[in-house]
């Protein structure tokens, strides 16, 4: 039995474009916003903190462990250690279990989640070329070398090669995360016509949680003006649209295009856990509660199925009580991840082959599926995605009055995270029993 940890609350900026709004704001700067608004949200001083964690997949390099560099700058005493963890798309969910689970051991009582991406301060590196030009110049002592050194310059050495491209790149596979997509899809029978549907829909439901997804954001002030809401719903979405869109990955064949694929971005998200006797001691009301998670590894280039999987290892055994979850949040990383993960669920052949079962999963129902929308239409700011999902799972379930949520994601290197939240910790143990 996975003992449950209150969560007193949460807050997230709205996620910006890449190269956009929030351009301006360091990753440091993001996560410092969202823990101070956090703290003034849920009412507790600064000094009651004991620790602060937080995920991150792109580290900057003037910010080397963000965690530490967030925690002071959002004016937490020095005395509050802060760490950054790393789990590719699921950081932010991973940063929340840590949290949990420095709770459960004791070892701390009250711990502030972070999850923070700023996609837009992403470094570009210089090709190989030019790098070994660089070392050459730096080697040549004589001004004879130097002018010889300096005569080998070529354009071509100023091609940059952008980081996020590197980090999308499975280093054992040799796929990138589209391509990988793409071909797992295609084994699925899903096509372009599937995934621009899908996405449609992604986008016309956030639009119309604008109002409910504004409970969720602090306005972040920038050079720019001020971002109040998420900047890339598109509400006038629409197939048509979408089918002009060039194919990313496979230009010829693909089906994955910047329309039907998650939308590269920069935000923060911050929750904060408490154990019981400070939620006595301190005359704290939760806002929800996380139970048991689990993480599934897979071939990498077959990462798409990760969350399927990862959902599967909460319900060892069976098939997926998919009943017994109001919510279910299922990270968007492309609209044909989402739709191999249902066709998985509802085969039978599947569930035998990986998971020794003698029945299929079970697809959850799409009313319950992504019901604010999804990272299509909303972004996703990789290690913030995941504390995103916890955050508008657990209030979701207080607007609604439902019981338990399931949030999960895939997670690049072949991997799959999911987590159970409740609104009481009696919906929690009903949920293990």
């Amino acid at each position: 039995m996975t003992a449950p940890v209150a969560i007193l609350g949460g807050v997230r900026t709205p996620f910006g474009k890449a190269g956009g709004a929030l351009r301006s704001l360091a990753t440091e700067d993001l996560g410092a916003i969202v823990t101070r608004e956090v703290l003034a949200r849920v009412g507790l001083r600064a000094s009651l903190v004991d620790a602060l964690i937080a995920g991150n997949v792109g580290q900057p390099a003037g910010a080397q462990n963000v965690g530490r560099v967030i925690a002071l700058l959002a004016g937490l005493p020095n005395s509050v250690p802060g760490v950054t963890v790393h789990r590719n798309c699921a950081s932010g969910l991973e940063a929340v279990v840590q949290a949990a689970d420095l709770i459960r051991l004791g070892r701390a009582s009250i711990v502030v989640a972070v999850g923070v991406e700023s996609m837009s301060n992403y470094p570009i590196h210089f090709n190989d070329r030019a790098a070994a030009w660089f070392a050459r110049m730096a080697r040549s002592k004589s001004m004879g070398a130097k002018l010889s050194t300096f005569a080998a310059w070529r354009p071509s050495f100023l091609s940059p090669v952008p980081a996020i491209l590197k980090g999308l790149k499975d280093p054992v596979s040799g796929l990138g995360m589209g391509e990988a997509t793409e071909r797992v899809a295609r084994e699925w029978g899903v096509t372009r016509l599937d995934c621009d549907a899908y996405a449609v829909d992604s986008n016309l439901r956030a639009a119309k949680a604008r109002e409910r997804l504004a409970e969720e954001i602090v306005p972040v002030a920038t050079s720019y003006g001020v971002l109040s809401n998420d900047e890339g719903v598109r509400p006038d979405s629409s197939p048509a649209a979408l089918a002009r869109l060039t194919p990313r990955f496979d230009r010829r064949l693909g089906m994955l295009t910047a329309g039907n694929s998650s939308q590269v971005s920069d935000g923060a998200v911050a929750v904060v856990l408490a154990s019981d006797a400070a939620i006595t001691t301190h005359r704290l009301t939760p806002l929800g509660y996380l139970g048991a998670s689990h993480v599934a590894a897979l071939e990498p280039e077959r990462f798409a199925l990760g969350p399927l999987l990862a959902i599967a290892g909460l319900h060892p055994g069976r098939s997926i009580p998919w009943d017994r979850y109001d919510r279910v949040e299922i990270n968007e990383a492309f609209a044909a991840q989402i739709l191999v993960g249902l066709r998985a669920a509802a085969d039978p052949e599947f569930a035998r082959m990986r998971l020794s079962l003698p029945a299929a999963l079970g697809a959850p129902p799409l009313a319950r599926l992504n019901q604010d929308g999804g990272a299509i239409a909303i972004g996703h700011p990789v290690g913030a995605s995941g504390a995103r999902l916890v955050l508008n799972a657990l209030m979701g379930l207080k607007r609604d009055g439902g019981e338990r949520a399931l949030v999960s994601l895939c997670v690049g290197g072949g991997l799959g995270m999911a987590a159970v939240l409740a609104s009481t910790p009696a919906a929690l143990t009903q949920h293990q029993s």
